[in-house]
């Protein structure tokens, strides 16, 4: 991985609720709704960080 492509997943990773999803994904598929339920944000926030994470999984 170039050092550009790590600052990217860290940037990715660095946002508390995008680690949060991350881990809630590690157990179960989930839907962007329900990655966004425990932290009381819109679909709309929801689905910007899951894109994101999606940017990081496709650079690699």
């Amino acid at each position: 991985m170039v050092e550009g492509g790590l600052d990217e997943v860290f940037k990715a990773l660095g946002h508390p609720t995008r680690r949060a999803m991350l881990a809630d994904l590690a157990g179960r598929e989930r839907s962007v709704g329900q990655l966004g339920e425990p932290f009381a944000i819109s679909f709309a926030a929801a689905s910007k960080h899951v894109q994101v994470l999606e940017r990081e999984d496709d650079a690699s």
